[in-house]
């Protein structure tokens, strides 16, 4: 399989992964990335066997994690890393890109409030 060149972010929450990703195939990307909720709406099984049918390749898996708001949110965060390892492997992904904490909205840590801990 060739290197990508050109990735697309998924955002058809209700399209067919196959027919999505033929789609993006014709008009020129050669991967994609998913958040949680494409992976919510459609296995990982069911983007596997798009990704066969359209040539394309999942290039970066999106999670979000929070370890900026105590023990019970960061034991949730790792369980979800848990998942998206299996996706990831699943899915043939190199790239997991993440926020360690809510990317925006209530709770938000910026780059300028965060401490060490």
């Amino acid at each position: 399989m060739r290197d990508v060149e050109l990735a697309f972010c998924w955002c058809f929450e209700d399209a067919d992964p196959i027919l999505g990703l033929q789609t993006l195939a014709s008009l020129g990307y050669d991967g994609f990335e998913l958040w949680p909720d494409a992976l919510t709406a459609h296995p990982a099984g069911d983007w596997k066997l798009a990704m066969h049918e359209s040539g394309m390749r999942c290039v970066q898996l999106c999670p979000y994690f929070d370890f900026v708001h105590g023990q019970e949110r960061t034991e949730q965060s790792e369980a979800s890393l848990r998942l998206f390892l299996q996706y990831a492997q699943e899915l043939e992904c190199q790239r997991l890109r993440v926020f360690t904490g809510p990317p925006w909205g209530e709770g938000v840590v910026s780059a300028a409030e965060a401490t060490e801990t």
